[in-house]
Formats: structure tokens, C-alpha cells, sequence
């Protein structure tokens, strides 16, 4: 995406392969939340024309925003917001294959929040129900949509700003939703005890709150653990691990000391050595490295780096460390690019 004043070109490129005909990236970092295209027959070179370029498929004209772009059953979804005349939020689809607008969603949301240019939360996409496809949006205020995905019709609204007595975070709400069985999960810093909340993505009916704390920026992921699925959030002070079907937490490690809640990159699972760990990250108060326990759902500190002026040490304000055969790579502080053992 290329920024132009408050205006957001988004452009597909023709790429010499099916891109996402057989493995869509519905939702917050694809298919399983890690970052990882699986696709097959990917080729390592590209076609280009006489200058050297990827011909451009399409492109469009959108308002500003922060949201990735999602892409299920050949339609991209994305976010964005508008502030001429009046302040709106809209939930956008597109058809893939030529640009197309599809359907186009718009509604007022007045910011209160830095950084105002536009939505966060990537557009959820699930393909689980029987009878239709949604599309779940999560604007930066709050405010939250179950679409039909092909149509664009509300199933469903919440005003969670309102009903959960927010207050909202420096940077508004970012952490993009996950879904897993019937239950949709956020994190949204309510009150009381409601900094993360489990939906019923049918109906958009609370299941369950828990936690008493603010919110981060930080998209949940699930886990397995000694045989159980594990709901991992962090939130503005504390990486939690929630039951999904209760909320109630199977074990927490504390990360204080930031001087507000800053943790945006997404926690990552990684195995080493027959082990399997957890990395969070945080650029205020550093890293951690935490082993899951295989028998009972616990972790323990493999290691803890808070100080940012060594040199082994990760201070990563926004993207998610890349870690392969026992190696992580990221950024720290202003851009310096680091690799850690």
C-alpha cells in the first residue's frame, strides 16, 4: 500500500501463481496466525515487464487506515476511515481477481485516540457456519460488526466503547479479533474485569469477561498445551493463559514497568530442541523467552532481557520477530536490526 495524503492506494499485483486460490489469508497475519504462507508451487522468480516491473492488476482509492487487508473466497476485505465532513469508519469488499467494489459499509465514529488517520483490526473472515460466511470488523473506537461476508448485510453491531466502559487506549483499539468453535474473542480494556471478552459470534452475546487491566495492542493467538487450548493475550502489564471456554487463566507472567501500554507485537510459538516456547516482546520493557509445560498448562522464564542498552537484547515497538532453527530476528528501538540466540 502506498500513502498519498490521506488517501491509501490499494494495489494487488499480477503474480505469476494463484495467489490464495487454495490457501485464502482470512484473517490477522493468515491461516493460522503465524505469519506463515503455506501455499505450494510458489515460484522463486517473477515476470516482469521491459522496465523491470510487476505489472500492476488493479488498484483503488480508499480512505486512510492501519488495517492489513484480508482476502477469503477471492474478495479482500479492508478498513478505513473518512473525516471531510463528517468522522465514519468503513469495512470495504473488493473482488479480487479485477478490483471491484463489492459492498461497502459506513457508520460515525468520532475519535479520541493519537494517530487518527484510521481503523487498526484486520477484518476477520470465518468460513465455519453452515449457512454463510462472516465478516467481522473491529473499528478503532470500538465499534463492531458481524457481517454477511458475500453481501455486506449486519447480522449483528455492538458499540463496545459504550457498553464496556472503555477508556481508551492512547492509540485506540487495534488487537485484532480471533474466533475459535462459536466463541469470538477481543481485547478491549473494559470495565469491570472486562479487558479481554468472549462473544458469541452468532449473536454477539457476552460469554464470558476477565482481567482486570488495560488493553495493549496486542492480537490474541490460541495454543496447544498439555493437551488443552490455550488463549494467549497480552495485555497492557501481563501475558496471560486463558481457558477460551471460561476465561479463567491457566497461568500469567507480569511485564510491568512501561511507561503506558505499548505491547503491539504479537506473541510467537516457536519449538527448539524438543521444546516449545512462547517470545513476547515489548519496547518499553523488552523480551522474555517462557517454556510451555507439556504436562499441566504452565510456563516458567527461559530467559528475560528488560535492559535496552545491551546488545542482547530485542526493544521491538511493532512487528513480530521472525524465529527459525533457534534464532530470533527483529528490530530494535529505532530500526537496528538484531538476532538472538
Amino acid at each position: 500500500m502506498m500513502f498519498n495524503s490521506k488517501t491509501i492506494i490499494l494495489g494487488f499485483l499480477a503474480l505469476p501463481f494463484a495467489l490464495l486460490a487454495e490457501d485464502d489469508w482470512p484473517q490477522w497475519r493468515g491461516p493460522e496466525r503465524d505469519g506463515v504462507w503455506r501455499e505450494s508451487g510458489i515460484r522463486t522468480e517473477l515476470n516482469t515487464n521491459e522496465m523491470g516491473w510487476i505489472e500492476l492488476r488493479w488498484s483503488v482509492d480508499i480512505g486512510a487506515g492501519y488495517s492489513q487487508p484480508t482476502v477469503a473466497d477471492e474478495r479482500v476485505y479492508v478498513t478505513d476511515r473518512l473525516d471531510d465532513n463528517e468522522e465514519i469508519e468503513r469495512v470495504h469488499c473488493f473482488d479480487f481477481n479485477t478490483g471491484k467494489g463489492l459492498w461497502l459499509h459506513e457508520y460515525p465514529a468520532v475519535y479520541a485516540m493519537g494517530y487518527e488517520s484510521g481503523p487498526r483490526a484486520a477484518v476477520l473472515i470465518d468460513k465455519s457456519t453452515s449457512d454463510r460466511s462472516r465478516a467481522y470488523s473491529l473499528g478503532g473506537m470500538g465499534h463492531l460488526h458481524c457481517f454477511d461476508a458475500r453481501t455486506g448485510e449486519v447480522i449483528w453491531k455492538r458499540d463496545l466503547a459504550t457498553e464496556y466502559q472503555i477508556e481508551m487506549p492512547r492509540w485506540g483499539i487495534a488487537a485484532s479479533p480471533l474466533i475459535e468453535g462459536d466463541l469470538l474473542f477481543l481485547q478491549i480494556g473494559g470495565k469491570p474485569d472486562a479487558c479481554v471478552i468472549a462473544l458469541d459470534k452468532h449473536t454477539g452475546q457476552e460469554r464470558w469477561r476477565a482481567i482486570d487491566d488495560d488493553a495493549s495492542y496486542v492480537a490474541p493467538i490460541m495454543i496447544d498445551q498439555a493437551n488443552e487450548r490455550v488463549l494467549v493475550v497480552y495485555t497492557a502489564d501481563e501475558l496471560f493463559g486463558l481457558n477460551p471456554e471460561t476465561g479463567k487463566a491457566y497461568w500469567s507472567f507480569a511485564m510491568p514497568g512501561s511507561k503506558w501500554p505499548i505491547g503491539i507485537s504479537t506473541p510467537a510459538l516457536t519449538s527448539y530442541q524438543g521444546k516449545r516456547y512462547l517470545f513476547t516482546i515489548n519496547a518499553h520493557v523488552g523480551s522474555a523467552l517462557l517454556l510451555l509445560d507439556e504436562d499441566k498448562p504452565e510456563v516458567t522464564v527461559a530467559w528475560r532481557k528488560n535492559d535496552p542498552k545491551t546488545q542482547d537484547n530485542l526493544h521491538s515497538l511493532i512487528p513480530t520477530p521472525y524465529i527459525k532453527d533457534g534464532y530470533i530476528y527483529g528490530t530494535h528501538q529505532k530500526g537496528e536490526l538484531r538476532c538472538l540466540e
